[in-house]
């Protein structure tokens, strides 16, 4: 890895999600680089950047910021608005460019250190891959959360080769950002430190006080730059907890999720008949705050989930795998998505295979599935190539097996928290690690096949 390889990788990343947003921009307007969520999202950072303070959390119709809006991207967000001014999403969106071509630089150094000479190729992977480049072309927070991921990822490698002071700060840095970004690593910080303790008794057995010490470090920085956000909602609604959004995520996206891939009843109808009965819970009416609503709903799930059976609940979180890892980044991409086409959600069917054959093949937009299918056909040479990365890590022994085992968790994290709810976006925390064992993967075939064949800089 030289300076030389990484300005290249830069520059390649760089030049091609400029283009692509270019693209967006002159074929859509600032509404291509909106997706379902962006509204709301621009409203909050405006409130910002009109002098609003983030500690206001709004209630009901007053102002304020959203309970579960993180501070990291709205206050990125806010910075490329102008007060007084109509939002426009043009200036974060170009601000994403460069924090995603560095993410494809992270994403290279991680590979280096599971297979040196691999960091040009896991770069050029990273810049060229369509995930990346859509989302990034959108007003959402997943781009940067994705940038702290990465970093945290990288930085717990080294940390289990070096377990210094440097390495714990950096990690714990890392981490906490990437949780203000977004609280979906909260579950793997309270998970990773045993994770990592084990990972690093396996690495060196006589460190483990250091070890021990070093995790514990970690979680006081990630608690430390959380804690605002915590203060803030102990003080307005007594919890101290992060966001509100579990009880209506479960019962109103994975419970319903389940049910539709089980029976076929659409989930729109399963939301109206829960949303009534919710209301008629003793709980969802004496709750007083988002928090208690969130603990209403969340009861409520719980029931759902256990009549719905936990083969059910199995049979779906393996089909929302499967369907996260198999969807292209071209269904949420405006250039593929504002073709004439029915949503998949929208899309009829009596079980999950039958609901996705009609989406495929039974629907209306014949331009939309040819593009799709086409879009979708190098996934499964990806998902190979990984594969075959992630079984030439195991046998290189403890220096690569042990990061490759904590990147495989991770990847499993994403697919686990995400259930049954797929999109190319929910995916996008795991595609690090997809495109680090994608590119050794890549090199392995290339040396076993071309064995003439040469990688710039090495002596392979």
């Amino acid at each position: 890895m030289t300076a030389g390889r990484i300005v290249l990788v830069l520059a390649v990343a760089l030049a091609i999600r400029a283009l692509y947003v270019l693209v967006v921009y002159l074929q859509f307007g600032a509404d291509g680089l909106m997706g379902p969520d962006s509204h709301a999202f621009i409203q909050a950072a405006q409130y910002l950047a009109d002098g609003g303070s983030y500690m206001q959390v709004a209630v009901a119709s007053g102002p304020g910021i959203g309970l579960d809006l993180m501070p990291v991207p709205f206050l990125v967000m806010s910075w490329t608005l102008s007060a007084g001014m109509p939002p426009d999403p043009l200036g974060y969106v170009l601000l994403q460019i460069p924090v995603d071509a560095a993410t494809c630089v992270i994403a290279g150094m991680l590979a280096e250190r599971l297979r040196p000479g691999s960091f040009l190729i896991a770069g050029l992977i990273g810049a060229f891959n369509p995930t990346q480049i859509v989302v990034a072309g959108l007003f959402y927070t997943d781009t940067l959360f994705l940038f702290f991921v990465a970093a945290g990822l990288l930085t717990t490698v080294i940390w289990l080769e070096r377990r210094d002071a440097k390495s714990t700060g950096a990690m714990g840095i890392a981490w906490g950002l990437a949780l203000v970004t977004r609280p979906f690593v909260q579950h793997w910080l309270m998970l990773s430190p045993l994770i990592l303790l084990l990972l690093a008794l396996l690495r060196n057995r006589t460190a483990w006080l250091r070890s021990a010490l070093g995790l514990a470090a970690t979680l006081l920085l990630c608690v430390a730059i959380a804690s605002p956000v915590m203060l803030r909602n102990q003080e307005a609604f007594g919890s101290a907890r992060l966001h509100a959004q579990t009880g209506a995520h479960l019962l109103f996206w994975v419970a319903p999720l389940i049910r539709e891939y089980e029976t076929g009843i659409p989930i729109e109808q399963t939301e109206t008949e829960w949303r009534a009965e919710l209301l008629q819970t003793p709980a969802h009416r004496a709750a007083q705050n988002p928090f208690q609503e969130s603990d209403a709903m969340t009861a409520l799930a719980g029931e759902k989930l256990k009549e719905l059976g936990i083969p059910a609940v199995l049979s779906a979180w393996v089909k929302g795998a499967v369907l996260n890892l198999a969807s292209p980044a071209s269904t949420i991409s405006p250039l593929l998505s504002e073709l004439p086409r029915q949503g998949f959600y929208d899309t009829p069917g009596d079980s999950l295979a039958d609901k996705v054959w009609n989406f495929l093949f039974d629907n209306e937009g014949a331009l939309y599935t040819a593009l799709l299918l086409i879009s979708a056909a190098p996934i499964p040479v990806a998902l190979l190539l990984a594969c075959l990365g992630f079984a030439v890590c195991l046998r290189g022994g403890r220096a690569t097996a042990i990061p490759a085992v904590l990147l495989f968790l991770w990847a499993g994290y994403t697919l686990g928290l995400n259930g049954p709810v797929f999109s190319p976006k929910y995916r996008l925390p795991l595609e690090p690690v997809w495109v680090v064992m994608t590119a050794i993967g890549l090199m392995v075939c290339l040396e076993h096949y071309l064995p003439s064949f040469r990688w710039p800089g090495t002596n392979r």
